[in-house]
């Protein structure tokens, strides 16, 4: 996933952000929709299914400590037998609460470039919903809703540019 925010003290000392976009290719669920088509075996494509990140709506980078900052996603369930809205966390999108592990590296001076390892291990995931038909299937297949205590674990790489760097109109 790729997103795109900025943050900064704003004229009166106050925080701002503006949160710009996430962008991400979609994740192919290995087994498809029935979770039974072995790895390089046969495959139905009718059967693939995908998930597609999707901004939930709320984020906070600003650091507390080892604690990144709020973000929330949703996640849309792809597939050739599901409709448009098959979504999970569409009214209540999966609130990631991030935390540092470890160091920050520094990869580059110029440009910036920092990276980092963060995870949440106490996220809920409710079920997805506006599936259709398969809506029972999809929630079987992925294991939703799932209680809190879920993980997600990854490695970060950022780069940023102060205001006073950026150029004029």
């Amino acid at each position: 996933m790729t997103l795109t925010h900025a943050e900064g003290p704003m004229p009166d000392g106050s925080r701002g952000q503006i949160w710009g976009a996430l962008r991400s290719e979609p994740t192919p669920v290995p087994g498809g929709l029935l979770g039974n088509t072995p790895a390089g075996g046969p495959h139905n494509p009718l059967m693939s299914l995908t998930l597609q990140p999707e901004y939930g709506g709320r984020s906070d980078f600003y650091s507390d400590g080892n604690n990144l900052g709020l973000f929330t996603v949703r996640y849309r369930a792809v597939g050739p037998l599901l409709p448009q809205g098959c979504v999970i966390g569409a009214d209540a999108p999966l609130e990631l609460r991030l935390q540092r592990l470890g160091n920050s590296r520094w990869i580059s001076k110029n440009p910036p470039v920092i990276a980092f390892d963060a995870k949440d291990d106490t996220f809920a995931v409710p079920a997805a919903t506006g599936c259709g038909p398969l809506e029972r299937l999809v929630n079987n297949r992925l294991g939703l809703p799932a209680p809190q205590g879920n993980t997600m674990a990854l490695s970060a790489t950022y780069t940023f540019m102060t205001y006073d760097q950026l150029p004029n109109r």
